[in-house]
């Protein structure tokens, strides 16, 4: 108490508070309760002040929900993509802090599976077994954690990899850093071609010597320039020349992003999968900027590195089969199934689902399962019956393909010899065949010969042919007519008569040649008056001589005397000469005879 005089006054005043957990009064006492309390300060002369403070305490509530959902999980407007551990600090009813501590299971929903197989069938085939393909991730590597620590010269720059599943060749894989929001610089490192197993980290930097004297341990490989980021860089991991996973955005400068690991770390929540190259932030834990500044050791760190923690299981999606589409009739379970019919047509639905804190279902996969009846195959002839020779075109029709025996090509004609039922089998878009048949009544040509024919003259007249047999056919050729012959119209040299008769019952045809020869007759009497003959005249390659005695030698002889040509044979080749008038002396037994021709 203060000792109060003249003009000192004591004052007096009441006041009403309310405060969550505690209260300080203005005399410094601390109140945990609600109740009616006085307090005494000096008030401005320096005389006691009494103060009654009439206090409401609130109390802060916590609470803890435990709770398990597939893929995702809303709370207070806060949705969760990841099992863990959440608090919230909301306010309660009397406005202190509701603490809530969420311990939260997501189990991943999985894909409709992918039915492999055999889905169309023949009437009659034995089913065989339909698969649902693996759920795995899709690629097998992922980036796991990255890291920028500050021993001297910034080091050691870290990229952790780890294989979520066997990889039996690594060299497949590789990566690039995006240097401040510069973009992709494609992929700057690739991985030697070893194999590694599920499970394994894989830890790449710039320098060797820094890495291990941080962590304890030398990394695996030395990646350049790749792994020389810093907190603001982003990572693209590549798998075949494609993008399979990314780190912070490419196109972005990390300074100030939520992403940035400046002088610290980010690493991958546990059993994450690679993102297809979309950065998905709530996958990763931060340790904020500066968290490494100053630390020589990751161990000493206060907030370390977590290196080599991430870890990723594999959910085994249990498989269910069902033969209708209300999925209330299970007919099997697992990654395979065999139908049970083999004729008519039947769905079959398929779902997987993933069991954790909760169980997952995901969205069934419709199998249609038909066996087909073959097809309506039919052998189809342009004609049933042919002459011997005669040209036929056989079509399969009713089907998708068509496979004849003796040889023929569906479509195409071929000349028939002899009487022949040809098979055809028709396989249709389902593998389904079916056959049929059609036969081909071949009837023989009439036997028909023709006699030899006469030598004659260019000069002689036209004269009727004879010699072929059955009587009553007809007669073609060059130089025939209504069954003459006319030499002045074939000239010289040698023609091929046709003969051909057809029968009046079958209507076939049989044919037999013989040769006509036609004489130069002037030419031989030209050769008996002078001893030889030397034709044609004028000639473009061959000169022809022709001697009534044994020929020794000839020369062709140019205007001006020069030998150009030399032979002893019946013909001399005159196609190289060039075009002109020419002399040919020809030595004989009886003597030299000397001719002129002329060169086209």
């Amino acid at each position: 108490m203060i000792a109060c005089g003249a003009p000192c006054t004591p004052t007096s005043s009441a006041i009403s508070a309310e405060d969550c957990d505690t209260y300080t009064a203005p005399d410094g006492m601390v109140y945990t309760s609600s109740g009616i309390y006085t307090a005494i300060i000096p008030n401005s002369q320096g005389c006691d002040s009494t103060i009654t403070v009439d206090l409401t305490i609130n109390t802060a509530t916590t609470a803890t929900l435990t709770e398990v959902a597939c893929d995702s999980f809303a709370l207070n407007g806060t949705t969760y993509n990841f099992s863990g551990t959440y608090t919230q600090i909301l306010s309660n009813a009397v406005g202190c802090d509701s603490i809530i501590t969420l311990n939260l299971d997501i189990t991943a929903t999985p894909s409709a599976p992918v039915i492999s197989g055999t889905l169309n069938y023949c009437d009659g085939d034995t089913p065989t077994a339909l698969t649902v393909a693996g759920s795995g991730a899709t690629d097998s590597l992922i980036i796991s954690g990255v890291m920028d620590a500050t021993l001297t010269g910034g080091l050691p720059k870290v990229v952790e990899f780890y294989a979520i599943e066997d990889i039996s060749d690594l060299s497949a894989y590789g990566f690039g850093s995006a240097n401040n929001g510069g973009g992709t610089d494609g992929e700057e490192y690739t991985f030697p071609a070893v194999s590694v197993t599920a499970g394994t980290y894989i830890h790449v930097a710039t320098d060797s010597t820094n890495f291990n004297a941080f962590l304890g341990f030398f990394p695996d490989y030395n990646g350049g320039s790749a792994a020389t980021i810093n907190g603001d860089d982003a990572i693209e991991l590549f798998h075949n020349g494609a993008v399979i996973d990314v780190f912070g955005d490419i196109n972005t400068d990390g300074t100030g992003q939520p992403w940035e690991y400046l002088d610290g770390w980010a690493y991958r929540k546990d059993n994450a999968v690679p993102n297809g190259g979309n950065f998905i932030i709530g996958e990763w834990d931060f340790s904020g900027i500066n968290a490494l500044d100053n630390q020589p050791t990751n161990a000493g760190a206060p907030n370390p590195f977590p290196v080599e923690t991430y870890t990723y299981t594999p959910q085994n999606a249990t498989v269910t089969w069902y033969d209708d589409a209300g999925l209330t009739n299970m007919v099997g379970t697992g990654s395979s199934y065999t139908p049970g019919i083999t004729s008519g047509n039947i769905s079959y639905y398929v779902t997987a689902s993933n069991t954790g804190g909760a169980t997952c279902a995901g969205a069934a996969t419709q199998v249609d399962v038909s066996f087909n009846a073959p097809p309506a195959v039919l052998a189809n002839a342009s004609a049933t019956a042919v002459c011997e020779g005669e040209n036929v075109t056989l079509t399969g029709s009713g089907a998708d393909t068509y496979q004849w025996d003796n040889g023929v090509v569906d479509n195409v004609a071929f000349a028939a010899t002899a009487t022949t039922t040809y098979e055809v089998i028709g396989t249709d878009q389902f593998g389904c065949t079916a056959t049929d048949s059609v036969e081909i009544t071949v009837t023989a040509a009439p036997a028909t010969t023709l006699a030899a024919q006469p030598t004659v003259c260019d000069s002689d007249v036209a004269f009727t042919l004879s010699g072929g047999t059955p009587a009553g056919g007809t007669y073609s050729g060059t130089g025939v007519s209504n069954g003459d012959f006319d030499p002045s119209v074939s000239g010289a040299g040698t023609f091929t008569i046709i003969y051909s008769y057809t029968d009046s019952i079958s209507g076939c045809t049989g044919t037999s040649t013989a040769d006509l020869i036609v004489n130069d007759c002037a030419s031989i009497a030209e050769l008996e008056a002078e001893g030889i003959l030397v034709y044609p005249s004028p000639t473009t390659d061959v000169l022809n001589v022709q001697s009534i005695s044994d020929i020794k030698t000839i020369e062709v002889v140019d205007l001006s005397g020069m030998i150009v040509v030399n032979g002893t044979e019946n013909s001399v080749s005159v196609a190289n000469l060039a075009a002109g008038m020419y002399v040919i002396n020809v030595t004989t037994e009886t003597g030299m005879f000397t001719k002129t021709f002329v060169k086209k």
